[in-house]
């Protein structure tokens, strides 16, 4: 490593989510500025820094430092102070006042400041007003100094110190000092053992009772990341000791003691207890609940006596004739209050969908539709052609509350709700939904259950299917039109364990549907470039930008989501030419995705887009999100850039709920960990003209045949066929083909 010491000239650039930095730094004993770049959150110009890192030559920017480590240097002369004070480090101090300072208090001035700050009052010309404002500048200024150090004594990443800042602003250094293991709960982003550090910095004893109950919160919090709703006990124990070290004993009683506290509950299962978190517990039973009420009402919709009424119906709001299955099936879900549809593509899914709001329509029913993301929810509304919105929007979120304001005591105005995507609702926001639906209303979830389940906690879908209680009704029949589509065709095969079929057409040419074999990811990334920037535009004529997605299972190693972005993004969108502006990682012209709800700005989870333009005095960027429905652009000022991301590559488990006219999957043994039948399954459906795999046969093989998903830790499907009674006169699960 080596060693710089200086002086912080000017901030170009700095980015307040992750405390990347680009500044101006003058070494001492350098004649010259160099330019220095890392993690350097909270650092002021005018600052004596003492850096650890290395150079590096940047292809653009040229020779530049890159930072590991540094610590702020405060000086110990009168004129460094003078210096130091007069370069507007602290608000409300300028070259004037820093004189006066330093004339009365001399090289004990920012004794004073730390101190005695009451004593600025003495200084000739400083009343108490401007007394009050430099020491509450100066203690906001040194908590953040006192937090970073505090981060580099511990052994800390400068990145963490930057994402705790970003939380918590000027209160950082307070809020960490009176409960260090509140990180784990308010950013997840930062590992247990950088609160766990600051914790036994502070003189917490490894068995402390604080330091076990937030290791085994944090084991609980980090499960639900993974879909678990709750833990088995003794699995608790395991990986809360993995985790924290120390007794079984004290570990278990941290346990009790959250028991006690009502912060987890412990439920009796079939083998053994399981522990949830309050919040998973309350939504898991209420869901059961719920739905159990609904069902115990029935329905006095009859409508298996007038089958012809309902074809009627469907002819005069759709102008279609469905088949006997499809009217057959369109009949029984309009029996049940409560409905589960699904079936793989090319089903008629999608008919059925607008079939039941033709006939419910005609009838005056006050109709809702809504998805979990908003592209999911346009696509929706596409094809219904009805007001279609994401889950999230129709419950009204409030973020700055984090609440829902429609609930069981402000309902919502509806008589049947249709929910698409449902395989992509997690357990607490199918908890929220079920609260603001009237029991007296009618539920569709619509949904393909063979794909992979929701990234939050729960297989909310699957559960309530296999629960054997929710009515569901399986479509299987491929209809003539979807049936000319080998990727239609071959997701069906590869839904059933079986290898798709690549053809080749008799003229030589590709099918729609292919695989190119590439045994290194050298070679699999070198294809998937040329593909995207040649053979795709130049053979079939789709846009590279707009109508190719790279599919991958992982975001890490060669053939993951961080890497393919890089070198796409230097493929597709060079940063060459006097028209390329660039702010932070991004160009214009780039492909983004974003990747938060964001009401304010109506832009949604898993929205792509475009960057148009980057105005550089501001610092702001412009995305197009226009999908060809008119101008939607978007602005993001420099602190919101964290709410994108390039999507030239995206993750499987982010195009849930979209669909992309040419998909490419890459798949690799080095994904194994990852490699199941259904993710394979679900990235060759979000293709709708044109599906390629590039990689080995050997690892797509491994993932048809592994169809047992990571086993989730879900109590629901148990609940619900425990809690309900079915109405008499049909079954409650029903296959039918449509």
């Amino acid at each position: 490593m080596i060693v710089l010491q200086g002086r912080l000239d000017t901030i170009r650039f700095a980015n307040p989510e992750n405390g990347y930095t680009v500044a101006r730094f003058t070494p001492d004993g350098y004649q010259a500025e160099i330019t220095a770049v890392g993690i350097l959150a909270g650092v002021r110009a005018g600052e004596t820094l003492r850096m650890e890192g290395e150079w590096e030559k940047h292809a653009k920017f040229g020779e530049q430092f890159r930072v590991a480590v540094f610590e702020v240097l405060l000086p110990d002369t009168a004129r460094g102070i003078r210096r130091y004070l007069a370069s507007g480090v602290i608000q409300g101090v300028g070259a004037a006042m820093a004189e006066k300072l330093v004339a009365y208090f001399g090289t004990h001035t920012l004794e004073v400041l730390d101190s005695s700050p009451e004593r600025l009052a003495e200084v000739p010309g400083i009343g108490k007003a401007k007394a009050r404002t430099i020491k509450e500048s100066w203690k906001s200024y040194h908590a953040i100094r006192t937090l970073m150090a505090l981060m580099t004594k511990i052994g800390a990443s400068p990145s963490a110190g930057a994402k705790i800042l970003h939380a918590y602003g000027t209160e950082a250094l307070n809020l960490v000092q009176e409960d260090p293991y509140r990180i784990c709960r308010d950013i997840p982003e930062v590992p247990f053992e950088v609160a766990d550090r600051l914790g036994l910095a502070s003189g917490l004893e490894k068995e402390s009772l604080p330091r076990l109950r937030a290791g085994v919160l944090h084991v609980l919090e980090k499960a639900g990341y993974a879909g678990h709703v709750f833990l088995p006990e003794k699995d608790l124990l395991v990986r809360s000791l993995r985790l924290l070290g120390g007794s079984r004993e004290k570990v278990a009683e941290a346990l009790l003691n959250l028991e006690e506290e009502k912060v987890i509950v412990a439920e009796e299962g079939e083998d053994r207890r399981h522990i949830y978190l309050a919040e998973m517990f309350g939504a898991e039973a209420g869901i059961g609940a719920r739905l159990s009420a609904m069902l115990s009402l029935g329905t006095s919709f009859d409508t298996r006596t007038d089958i012809t009424s309902l074809e009627l119906s469907v002819v005069k709001g759709l102008a279609i004739r469905l088949s006997e299955e499809q009217l057959t099936t369109l009949s029984r879900l309009l029996e049940n209050r409560v409905a589960i549809l699904t079936g793989g593509p090319g089903t008629g899914k999608t008919t059925l969908i607008r079939s039941v709001c033709a006939v419910m329509g005609e009838r005056g029913a006050r109709i809702l539709l809504a998805a979990p993301t908003g592209r999911a929810a346009r696509r929706l509304s596409d094809v219904t052609g009805r007001k279609a919105q994401t889950l999230h929007r129709l419950l009204k979120y409030n973020q700055l509350e984090g609440r829902f304001e429609m609930n069981t005591d402000h309902p919502l105005d509806v008589d049947l709700l249709i929910v698409d995507e449902a395989s992509m609702v997690d357990i607490l926001l199918m908890y929220h939904l079920l609260c603001a639906v009237p029991i007296t209303a009618r539920l569709l979830f619509v949904g393909d259950v063979s794909q992979l389940p929701s990234v939050g906690p729960g297989n909310v879908l699957g559960d309530m299917m296999a629960s054997g209680r929710i009515p569901s009704f399986v479509l299987t029949t491929i209809f003539r039109q979807a049936a000319e589509s080998p990727i239609i065709l071959n997701a069906h095969l590869v839904n059933q364990g079986r290898m798709p079929e690549f053809l080749v057409a008799e003229d030589g040419s590709l099918s729609e549907f292919y695989f190119i074999r590439q045994s290194c990811p050298e070679k699999v990334v070198h294809t998937i470039i040329t593909l995207c920037s040649q053979r795709i535009p130049e053979r079939f004529g789709f846009d590279p930008l707009k109508e190719v997605q790279v599919l991958t299972p992982m975001h890490r190693g060669e053939v993951g989501t961080l890497y393919l972005n890089q070198v796409l993004q230097n493929a597709l969108n060079p940063l060459t030419g006097d028209r390329k502006k660039q702010l932070g990682f991004f160009r214009v012209g780039d492909k983004v995705i974003h990747l938060k709800n964001n009401y304010k700005k109506e832009v949604f989870n898993g929205d792509i887009g475009q960057v148009c333009d980057i105005e550089e005095e501001g610092q702001v960027l412009v995305v197009d999100y226009s999908e060809g429905e008119g101008d939607r652009q978007v602005s993001y000022s420099l602190e919101e850039l964290d709410e994108l991301a390039l999507a030239y590559a995206i993750s499987v488990h982010k195009s849930q709920g979209s669909e992309y006219p040419v998909v490419i999957i890459p798949l690799m043994l080095e994904h194994a960990p990852l490699l199941q039948r259904n993710l394979v399954y679900t990235a060759m459906t979000r293709g709708k003209r044109l599906v390629i795999f590039v990689g080995m046969s050997q690892a797509l093989d491994m993932a048809i045949r592994n169809d047992r998903p990571t086993r989730r830790f879900s109590d629901l499907a148990r609940r619900l066929d425990s809690l309900m009674t079915p109405p008499g006169g049909f079954p409650l699960r029903q296959e039918k083909p449509g």
